[in-house]
């Protein structure tokens, strides 16, 4: 019977004949497939095809030739960068309370500046008819200063609140700024974030199991989404008073071509902190041969990259992916939740308003959002 033949890369043209060759070297029968189209720097044409019993080890070699490309890039300052600047988003709540205890102790490890923001709505100008005397617009002129006044006066209680619980950590010498603004609290949150160019959002979360907080995952789902730093949403009825207290992270991959972008980040803010990582794919099938080379090459890269840490790298079987996460969680004494956002992934589901809802119901843990280049 015919051997079948799978296609197991389509890439530029350099770059096959690259792949080719370690096959070559290995034993593995390849061949390219529209080589004449393609001009040789012009990526997604040349497809690379292999006999189906060859994909287990073809696998392991392109991930190893991928892993040596990575390398070849990735320079010392990239792995050595410093958390410098974190952005806290804050309401007055414990939730804010909460997120603020995360972010100075995380600052206290890199001497980083921490700045609290507040927005505030704008009161609806434009409903006020323009037949009406002048005397209606002096009157909202009034109760814009008087909300300006009030709000300035519950953030300067807030950070005296700020300022007296976490005293020893802003002893240390952390850099405590924070500002008041009216506007529209997520297109100015992320316009603050483009302008203060933080290294971390923290976000506080308050529990969804209250009705008024019935939009908080269109407004987490949104800052996430479009956020183009890492955000960490601390739930305020989170077990963990601080950073300091998590053991245990996961790492949940979808396999994104940016994992490890999202990983050295990841090793950058809980390098200080001793936790074991574990880093896991929830899966439908535990003996599909891509889904394994992937966990072993990412198992790979941070024994290669960060040995010193801890780290543990496995499928989980399972088609419910809250349901998986958490109980792998709970299990595992596991003390922030990390993945990475690409369009149709684990973060999709996650952060559409019905499974946000369960996720913060069930799942009081913190979760750090990476987001992908692609």
């Amino acid at each position: 019977m015919e051997d079948r033949l799978v296609t197991i890369r389509t890439t530029t043209f350099s770059k096959a004949q690259i792949i080719k060759n370690r096959f070559d070297q290995e034993g593995i029968e390849c061949f390219l497939r529209n080589i004449h189209a393609i001009r040789p720097t012009v990526p997604g044409g040349v497809n690379i095809r292999i006999k189906e019993e060859d994909v287990a080890h073809a696998l392991r070699i392109i991930t190893s030739f991928e892993e040596e490309e990575r390398r070849t890039l990735e320079t010392d300052n990239e792995k050595d960068k410093k958390i410098e600047k974190i952005l806290v988003p804050v309401d007055f709540t414990n939730a804010s309370l909460k997120a603020c205890s995360y972010a100075l102790n995380l600052a206290s490890k890199f001497n980083a500046k921490v700045k609290l923001i507040h927005i505030y709505p704008s009161p609806a100008l434009d409903v006020i008819p323009v037949t009406e005397s002048h005397t209606i617009q002096v009157n909202v002129d009034i109760m814009i200063r008087e909300m300006e006044t009030n709000v300035q006066k519950e953030m300067d209680k807030f950070v005296l609140k700020v300022k007296n619980e976490f005293s020893g950590l802003l002893e240390k010498g952390i850099e405590l700024d924070y500002q008041t603004f009216s506007g529209e609290p997520v297109i100015d949150i992320l316009d603050m974030a483009d302008s203060f160019m933080p290294d971390i959002i923290v976000l506080g979360a308050k529990s969804c199991k209250e009705e008024k907080n019935k939009k908080l995952g269109k407004f987490i789902s949104q800052i996430v989404e479009f956020a183009k730093t890492p955000v960490l949403i601390v739930p305020d009825d989170t077990q963990t008073k601080n950073i300091h207290e998590v053991k245990n992270i996961v790492y949940a991959t979808d396999f994104d071509e940016t994992d490890f972008n999202a990983i050295r980040k990841l090793m950058q803010i809980i390098n200080p902190f001793k936790m074991k990582i574990y880093c896991i794919h929830i899966s439908e099938d535990a003996e599909n041969p891509w889904e394994l080379v992937k966990i072993e090459a990412l198992e790979k890269y941070f024994k290669s990259s960060y040995g010193e840490s801890e780290v543990e790298c496995s499928l989980i079987v399972g088609t419910n992916i809250i349901d998986r996460l958490n109980t792998f969680a709970l299990n595992h004494d596991i003390g922030i939740i990390a993945l990475t956002t690409h369009k149709r992934n684990i973060l999709t589901r996650i952060f559409n308003p019905s499974t946000t809802k369960i996720m913060l119901h069930n799942c009081n843990i913190p979760l750090l959002v990476f987001h992908s280049l692609s």
